[in-house]
């Protein structure tokens, strides 16, 4: 087993290099040091012309330590591999969000992101996160295009998944414009953290979600009002029932009327798409409730 030091002096000797790949990676870490934050000022790593990095370790703590030390240029596309459930946290392989955003510029362009779920062979479920700037959005602003900015892939045998938790923890979700996700499967208050972060968002898209109950928090009250900038909602395949739609719509339209003027924290909410939503039995019911100029309801 190598140490990350001899990995990091080998990195330095190739600056000119573009694509790196590190699979299934254990390396030993310095014991005098608590932190990987701490490794930063020992070693400095340049990649200037890096444009992909894969990394795969069996530890966050070693990625972590990996990732300390190395100037990453600003269109680096990053995947990282994680083990298992594990909580992780990019923020702690830098001793302040400055350092950070002097090695790892990237992260900080982030504004659309992607989660997703899938169950895969044997009872695993695969969890993925997909994030881009604002020039990896495709037409039909919903999804993100690939290469990725960042892309982060995990399997969890059971239990409820704490890769929500580190997703509101460590990425920078206050900048983002678009979220999808798909097939969330967390608690409630992990669905609520995630929105509540995301507080600059103008489209959110939610699709594949078979539990329904936890979307009334979208619902807006003058004491909770998630991602109040929303501009544009969708929802595919879900099993939001006619009534919870209309709550959820008729207070967003709502309550910017009671408000009386558009500021810059509170924005026109103007699109509804509905998709493969089963349980909304009657449209024209939808349709009604929902007849307003400031709403237009789309049908797919």
């Amino acid at each position: 087993m190598g140490s990350i030091d001899h990995l990091h002096r080998a990195l330095a000797a190739c600056p000119l290099l573009e694509d790196l790949v590190c699979i299934y990676t254990t390396l030993s870490t310095p014991d005098s040091l608590d932190t990987p934050g701490a490794y930063v000022s020992i070693n400095r790593v340049d990649l200037p012309r890096l444009q992909s990095a894969s990394l795969h370790f069996w530890s966050h703590l070693d990625f972590q330590y990996f990732l300390s030390p190395i100037h990453f240029p600003p269109f680096l596309r990053l995947k990282l591999e994680l083990p298992g459930d594990a909580e992780y946290d990019l923020r702690n392989a830098y001793p302040t969000t400055m350092d950070m955003m002097l090695r790892l510029p990237s992260f900080f362009l982030i504004r659309q992101l992607g989660i997703y779920s899938y169950s895969t062979y044997h009872g695993m479920t695969t969890y993925a996160v997909h994030a881009g700037s604002q020039s990896d959005l495709d037409g039909d602003i919903s999804q993100i295009k690939q290469p990725h900015l960042l892309e982060i892939r995990c399997k969890v045998a059971s239990g409820a998944p704490r890769l929500y938790k580190s997703i509101a923890k460590s990425l920078p979700l206050q900048t983002l414009e678009l979220l999808v996700v798909g097939g969330f499967c967390g608690p409630s208050r992990d669905f609520v953290d995630l929105l509540a972060k995301a507080s600059s968002l103008t489209t959110l898209t939610l699709w594949f979600l078979p539990y329904a109950d936890y979307l009334i928090y979208l619902a807006a009250t003058p004491s909770f009002y998630l991602c109040p900038r929303l501009r544009v909602l969708r929802f595919k395949n879900t099993d939001i029932s006619a009534y919870q739609l209309i709550q959820v719509a008729v207070s967003r339209t709502k309550f910017v009327v009671r408000v009386g003027h558009y500021t810059r924290d509170i924005a026109r909410f103007c699109v509804l798409e509905l998709k493969g939503c089963k349980n909304i039995k009657d449209k024209m019911e939808v349709d009604q409730a929902l007849r307003t100029p400031s709403l237009e309801v789309r049908w797919k």
